[in-house]
């Protein structure tokens, strides 16, 4: 499995567009760290990510996945065809409950990455690919970087034509920084 960088950027700012406070998750209690410094250790973007993780489980998102740190930013990987972003956007009291963690992040571990004009042409050289490679309803990338998956596709998972595709795809991504989940 490979780390959906380009959704990492797209779910951090879709964590962060919810508000709400909830006791117990969202709240800051007397020894919890203030706002967000300028700068964090992968160490502190990483256990900050887990708190919010284990939160939205406390409040119905049972199988919300822990996070990592990829670039010092919080990131997500889609795994078996549970994507994160959709599991936020399904349960909007879960991800508002818990919004507050995320604001201790430094604005750099959720900061979006901007692609260069050559990453945009990688991307579509990649979803080009994975259309002529059996994937005929792989979108084009947006401008974020983030493809807009179907949920035809979200389903999907790691299918085999999926994995086949990908491995036939890869070479517009890998070494360019650029990884998607398969």
């Amino acid at each position: 499995m490979r780390l959906h960088r380009f959704l990492a950027p797209a779910v951090a700012v879709a964590l962060l567009g919810g508000s709400g406070l909830v006791a117990g998750c969202g709240g800051r209690s007397a020894g919890s760290p203030a706002a967000s410094p300028s700068v964090a250790t992968d160490g502190q973007i990483l256990a900050i990510g887990r708190e919010y993780a284990q939160c939205l489980r406390t409040h119905g998102i049972a199988n919300y996945p822990d996070p990592v740190v990829a670039d010092g930013r919080l990131a997500w990987q889609v795994t078996d065809g549970a994507d994160p972003k959709q599991m936020l956007q399904s349960n909007k009291a879960a991800a508002d409950a818990c919004h507050s963690i995320l604001d201790r992040l430094p604005a750099s571990a959720v900061k979006r990455r901007s692609f260069s004009p050559e990453d945009m042409q990688n991307l579509l050289r990649y979803a080009q690919c994975m259309r002529q490679h059996g994937i005929p309803d792989w979108p084009d990338p947006q401008a974020d970087g983030t493809f807009e998956l179907s949920p035809a596709l979200r389903n999907e998972g790691k299918s085999s034509r999926r994995i086949a595709a990908g491995q036939a795809c890869d070479q517009y991504l890998n070494g360019n920084g650029i990884a998607v989940s398969k």
